[in-house]
């Protein structure tokens, strides 16, 4: 991987959102059977390159940028001069500024990967690629990029469009491919705002999720007396806990209090992805 210096990886990374910022996605090219396999291939190189991206961002602390702020604080008043304080304060003005910038662009690069992980997604059960010599039926991310206009055999692959999956191709315009969600957001009517947000609460709607294990509260008899207990049972699911119970602490011991924990799961956990498809 080439080394390269952060203004420089921004600097990058914001040039390669803005031309797919620029570049339209028409919805006439996914029902042409040339448009749709060349908006798959252009959609599917880009996500590639987000990819690569996020993952520089990532090598150099972009997706913690306050860290180095906040380890190095301001000095306590009575150290330096107030002059000193001043130039100290305006440094840590600017670090808190450059930390700002890269968890934006990191956050823009990361809303720009969940959208295109939906339309690659969308454009996969829209179509398949065909071969008419050998008759094979392939999906298009079952495919390298070099192999989506031509067969092994060397005949032409033709794309066929299924009807009855589930797809929303035309969702692909409205999604923040360029990771300009917040743009988007600015740019909806109030009437609109509300739907986006009633969408968002859907997506988000956690559900009540699955026993993972139990914290209790115990009585045990000890030397005439009854004592209390905490303990933690893990995959509670699959323990007799009452049996587990009495060979731990024997036969007289009683459950207090009990309370059962759960891993809560939401419809959709990504956040950029719940807002890409509500803005689509």
């Amino acid at each position: 991987m080439i080394k390269m210096e952060e203004p420089a990886l921004i600097a990058k990374s914001e040039k390669f959102l803005e031309s797919i910022k620029t570049h339209k996605i028409n919805l006439d090219n996914l029902i042409d059977p040339k448009g749709f396999v060349e908006t798959y291939a252009y959609l599917r190189s880009n996500l590639m390159k987000l990819q690569k991206i996020k993952k520089r961002m990532e090598l150099k602390g972009f997706k913690t940028p306050y860290r180095s702020v906040a380890i190095y604080g301001p000095p306590l008043k009575g150290e330096l001069k107030a002059e000193d304080l001043h130039d100290i304060r305006r440094q840590a003005q600017y670090f808190r500024m450059k930390a700002s910038l890269k968890k934006n662009i990191l956050d823009r690069v990361n809303s720009a990967i969940a959208s295109h992980k939906i339309a690659l997604g969308h454009l996969e059960e829209h179509g398949t690629l065909t071969c008419p010599r050998c008759r094979r039926v392939f999906k298009l991310g079952e495919l390298p990029e070099n192999r989506l206009r031509e067969c092994e055999c060397g005949s032409t692959l033709q794309v066929k469009f299924e009807e009855g999956n589930i797809k929303r191709p035309e969702i692909i315009p409205h999604l923040p491919l360029s990771g300009d969600y917040m743009v988007k957001i600015s740019q909806l009517t109030p009437w609109a705002r509300e739907s986006f947000k009633k969408i968002i609460r859907l997506l988000k709607d956690e559900k009540s999720g699955t026993i993972t294990s139990a914290t209790m509260i115990v009585k045990i008899p000890k030397s005439g007396r009854w004592i209390r207990k905490k303990m933690t049972i893990e995959d509670i699911d699959h323990i007799d806990y009452e049996e587990k119970l009495k060979q731990e602490y024997g036969p007289h011991a009683r459950i207090e209090f009990i309370q059962f924990h759960r891993r809560k799961s939401t419809i959709i956990n990504d956040r950029h992805i719940r807002t890409a498809l509500a803005l689509g």
